[in-house]
């Protein structure tokens, strides 16, 4: 579920989507290697290394599902190019379900070399996002030369102010240079 697809600099396209386990999911990547407007439908495999896993749930943030992949590369300042993956974690503690947007780097996107950040890049807690951040949505901003990359970030957001967690629920945004 949640697929998105990133063309990579050899022609390739990867797939980045969220698979169900018997404990709750994992992303995964899987690899077209011609992906022809002609080919219909494209023909995607998974990748071989580490089982196609890309982030597996691991940390107090994700342990009830990870999911809702969004994935960019970033030209950083120094010229060399980096991958970025944004995703909702969810857990359930005495505080309730909560909804985290969580991030993990790569060198070049493949499954297994996903490293993670261990916190958060948005939490919930302020006033319109007070019980859930989710569904990560990423574009590059034009920035001056010379710059780092820009890239504002689009995500579901809740506010609580409903019973059960629920509340008003909207479309925030953040910025972050890379």
């Amino acid at each position: 579920g949640s697929p998105r697809c990133v063309y990579t600099p050899s022609g390739t396209a990867r797939l980045y989507a969220h698979r169900k386990t018997p404990t709750g999911a994992e992303i995964v990547c899987a690899i077209c290697d011609a992906p022809d407007a002609d080919q219909e439908p494209p023909e995607f495999y998974v990748e071989s290394n580490a089982a196609g896993v890309c982030i597996a749930q691991e940390l107090k943030y994700e342990t009830l599902t990870v999911y809702a992949p969004e994935v960019v590369r970033w030209r950083r300042p120094n010229g060399s190019w980096g991958w970025r993956m944004y995703y909702a974690g969810w857990m359930h503690d005495s505080a309730g379900t909560r909804g985290y947007i969580l991030s993990a780097t790569s060198e070049d996107g493949s499954a297994g070399s996903w490293a993670k950040d261990v916190v958060p890049v948005l939490e919930p807690g302020g006033r319109l996002d007070m019980v859930k951040c989710s569904e990560p949505c990423v574009y590059e901003i034009p920035s001056a030369e010379g710059r780092g990359s820009t890239f504002r970030l689009l995500y579901e957001a809740c506010d609580g102010t409903a019973a059960n967690e629920t509340g008003v629920w909207r479309i925030l945004s953040a910025t972050a240079s890379l």
